[in-house]
């Protein structure tokens, strides 16, 4: 039974395809496999994982470690936005194979930032199969009190799917004292351009219920999003939405309504000057 036991402290290298710039820690070879000791420490990408485990030379591995990244921009190449950052901590536990491992883990973000969101308070738990060729699993995403294009709301949430390049959203809300937002949807990241599809969807808005008569179409880029058509009725009447909204804040929009009570949205944005009436 052949044992080798060694103390590392190594500086930039390559570990089957995978490149880091430290190790340090013991390790164990073993006739079957290599153990990584207790505390072993890996630093990646600007991102520190301390654990342990076990790599078998089948083609098997069984890794536990704890997740620091003090700044989560350094992974902006490996998701399709550019404005993502924070400080992460959590888990991440590896099992299966080498080449592609099952991946449960879970993040703990303060602060926190994608797209224009921004949060102080982000958790996340995952559990995905086959992570690097067809990741498939169950994803939990839950945001406190967050800005998101300069409109405060009290929390985000959101319970999904993924399967390979595409994730459906089982159950996602968004909540603030006067707006809640609710639906279903299936996003598809396979493309540069990335077509979101929504419905059921409804709005809540001063306890009046909205609710989305036909699939709600968008398409995401890097700096926005456009939408073709976004048709809600209520007990307010109907209004039909098309056009463009930028992550800068800016957008393009058109709008039709039938039977929409002008009051509505007049004592919003202007609630010392008496306007009534319908829109058509």
């Amino acid at each position: 039974d052949l044992r080798i036991r060694a103390d590392v402290d190594l500086g930039p290298g390559v570990f089957d395809r995978y490149r880091f710039q430290r190790a340090s820690g013991s390790l164990a070879a073993r006739a079957d496999s290599l153990v990584v000791g207790e505390g072993f420490i890996l630093e990646t990408n600007g991102t520190r994982f301390e654990g342990d485990g076990a790599i078998a030379f089948s083609d098997s591995l069984d890794l536990y470690a704890n997740v620091f990244c003090p700044d989560l921009s350094v992974w902006d190449p490996f998701v399709f936005v550019d404005s993502f950052s924070g400080e992460a901590s959590g888990y991440i536990y590896l099992t299966g194979r080498t080449k592609d491992p099952d991946v449960e883990g879970a993040i703990q973000a303060n602060p926190f930032r994608v797209f224009n969101l921004s949060t102080d308070d982000f958790g996340g738990r995952f559990t995905l199969s086959r992570f690097l060729t067809h990741p498939s699993g169950p994803v939990l995403a839950r945001w406190g009190r967050s800005t998101a294009w300069g409109v405060a709301t009290d929390s985000i949430a959101l319970q999904g799917d993924v399967d390979g390049r595409s994730a459906r959203a089982v159950r996602a809300g968004w909540y603030n004292p006067s707006v809640n937002v609710e639906g279903a949807g299936l996003v598809d990241w396979s493309q540069d351009q990335i077509p979101l599809t929504l419905f059921p969807l409804n709005v809540r808005w001063d306890e009046q219920t909205y609710a989305a008569q036909d699939t709600v179409r968008l398409v995401i880029d890097s700096s926005g999003f456009d939408f073709s058509s976004l048709a809600v009725t209520g007990p307010w009447g109907s209004l039909d939405a098309r056009g463009r909204f930028d992550f800068d804040t800016e957008m393009d929009l058109e709008f039709d309504v039938e039977k929409f009570r002008v009051e509505v949205l007049w004592s919003r944005f202007f609630p010392r000057i008496d306007l009534r009436g319908m829109a058509r």
